[in-house]
């Protein structure tokens, strides 16, 4: 064979293979081969986030991640970017950067490369690309398109007023859920009581089934409680006496003959006391109390089974009264009786004089608001706006909506909870760290086509209400009367002539800021592993790993029906929730 048609069939040869591996080398504008791209950029964010919307920290920091497009390849590195960033993506697709075009830039960085583009003012929306050159000067692709938007940067761009509604939300006259109850100990001066433990008993016979049951505790310095033998409470730190738990004891209860037993310390010489309170009702609505005073059997150790109902304690000794509440050594303790107010709904309704090319809502809280725009909850997030020193500053969110406004009639709600504003928060029982009266902020952005805005903001037109939710918060935990639910409160056309003009106003005047941070949010769904019941109508589920979350159900039942949900992150022995570390 010829020299020459071995050479034509070697190359026939190579350009074979090139083709079979789908590959193409580079071609330039004007059709000459040029050096492949070796990275590609991926992952943009704005002040480390995708996508972020509301931004407010000038000048916005935007930032990429390099992928190599040989994973073999070594030494690449970039040398150079350029970033473009517009206004729409139809001058984006056509690499006009109005906003800002950086041009090329020698660089190595790719995060925290500031904005150096046009002014940009409040709710500004921007979309943005970035291309980069490696260590040899070859220029990558243009990423995927990225987007930005600004938050209110302006006090006077917010045009929203605080509101809420304080009715609901007034304390009542404080009642002592130690009503009648004495101090109680073990012989000798209870002034200088030796450093020593005593285990105190008393019964209490129920006629018929309990449906509400809450027993009040205190013991200087510390104490353990058992209901019919459960272990149900035990105090933590020498000083708790100063801070009565409340505890709900119900589902340790039963028809007939009942026993509390408290293993109580004095963990230093000197005053020692025991302070104790349950009250039952029962659900034909008789109401019965058992309180501590000299009926009390008292014995200065502990007897096999003294914590069960089958123990004769008729030896052992009566308590000695030391004082009532309210005197001796310990005056009148930090209350105890929980005040939880109904979250509020507040709402208002707007006209759109057309479905908006852009709607952008950003909301507050002086509390927890959850947000719902003709119907339908706003966004994904939870525990908005977070939690911070409100005296000081307080988050903003910002949401897309645009999906939900339409043209003509419109209606716009917010569910307003205590949160960590005005709810219990921390060890001791207490609520109103910050604030007593929760509030909303809220105000609606919305484009049109011509260019012209619209603004609907929280001020004294909007009306508010209670709904189904009659009772919420982090640490007592949420009740809720289906029956009372409002349908459609969010919707437009309801009818709130009812409803209560809302309370404008604050008691703090906090720096307003865009949240940093990501949302909290949904991340996954658990199914129980498992199901067992420990009692009549009552039942365990456990979802195999401990967890931040709450759970859904479908029932079925009577109205008026009471469901109950508790929830513990270990198990006692017997398979019930274990729930002293709590702490209440």
């Amino acid at each position: 064979m010829p020299r020459h048609r071995l050479a034509a069939l070697s190359l026939l040869v190579l350009a074979g293979a090139c083709a079979s591996r789908g590959e193409e080398p580079p071609v330039s504008q004007a059709g000459a081969v040029g050096p492949r791209p070796t990275l590609a950029v991926e992952q943009l964010t704005c002040e480390h986030r995708t996508d972020p919307l509301g931004v407010d920290a000038l000048p916005l920091r935007l930032g990429w991640k390099l992928v190599a497009l040989d994973v073999h390849a070594r030494g690449l590195a970039q040398s150079a970017y350029q970033i473009l960033v517009a206004s729409d993506e139809e001058r984006l697709a056509h690499d006009q950067g109005d906003r800002w075009d950086s041009g090329r830039v020698k660089s190595s960085e790719t995060v925290d490369v500031a904005y150096a583009g046009a002014p940009l003012g409040s709710n500004a929306h921007c979309v943005w690309k970035v291309r980069v050159w490696d260590q040899d000067g070859v220029a990558s692709a243009w990423s995927a398109v990225a987007r930005f938007s600004t938050g209110l940067l302006a006090p006077a761009d917010w045009r929203a007023e605080w509101i809420g509604l304080d009715a609901p939300a007034r304390r009542p006259e404080p009642s002592s859920p130690f009503a009648g109850a004495k101090w109680i100990w073990f012989g000798g001066d209870p002034d200088e009581a030796p450093a020593a433990e005593r285990f105190f008993r008393a019964s209490i016979t129920l006629p018929g089934k309990p449906q509400s049951a809450r027993l009040a505790l205190s013991a200087d310095n510390q104490c353990e409680l058992f209901v019919n033998g459960a272990r149900v409470h035990q105090s933590e730190g020498n000083d708790a006496w100063r801070r009565p738990a409340q505890l709900d004891v119900l589902e340790r209860l039963l028809p007939g003959e009942n026993v509390l037993a408290v293993r109580a310390w004095n963990e230093a010489p000197g005053a020692a006391g025991l302070l104790a309170r349950l009250q039952v009702e029962l659900e034909d609505g008789t109401r019965l109390a058992l309180a501590s005073d000299a009926s009390w059997s008292v014995h200065p150790e502990p007897v096999p089974g003294w914590e069960g109902r089958d123990l004769d304690d008729a030896a052992w000794a009566r308590a000695r009264e030391l004082a009532p509440y309210g005197g001796g050594p310990w005056g009148v303790l930090e209350p105890v009786e929980l005040f939880l107010p109904p979250p509020r709904l507040l709402r208002t309704e707007f006209t759109a004089r057309a479905r908006p090319v852009r709607a952008t809502l950003f909301a507050s809280a002086l509390g927890l608001v959850d947000l719902e725009l003709n119907g339908r909850r706003v966004g994904e997030e939870l525990f908005t706006p977070g939690w911070t020193d409100y005296a000081k500053r307080v988050p903003y969110r910002a949401y897309d909506v645009t999906g939900l406004v339409q043209g003509g009639a419109n209606a716009l709600g917010a569910w307003l909870g205590d949160g960590w504003y005005s709810g219990y928060v921390g060890y001791g029982g207490r609520r109103d760290h910050y604030g007593t009266k929760t509030r909303a902020l809220v105000q609606l952005e919305l484009e049109h086509a011509d260019g012209s805005r619209e603004v609907v903001a929280s001020d004294g037109r909007w009306r508010a209400s209670t709904g189904g939710t009659l009772e919420a918060d982090f640490l007592m935990g949420e009740r809720h009367d289906a029956r009372l639910h409002p349908p459609g409160w969010s919707t437009p056309g309801f009818d709130a002539s009812a409803w209560s003009p809302v309370d404008v106003g604050a008691e703090v005047a906090p720096v307003l800021g865009a949240h940093p941070g990501p949302p909290v949010r949904v991340v996954a769904e658990l199914q129980p592993q498992e199901i067992w019941s420990t009692g009549p109508d009552t039942f365990v589920c456990d979802l195999g790993q401990n967890i931040a979350g709450f759970a859904r159900l479908a029932v079925r039942g009577r109205a008026g029906q009471e469901l109950t949900l508790r929830f513990a992150e270990r198990l006692n022995p017997d398979r019930t929730i274990y729930t002293t570390n709590l702490r209440g």
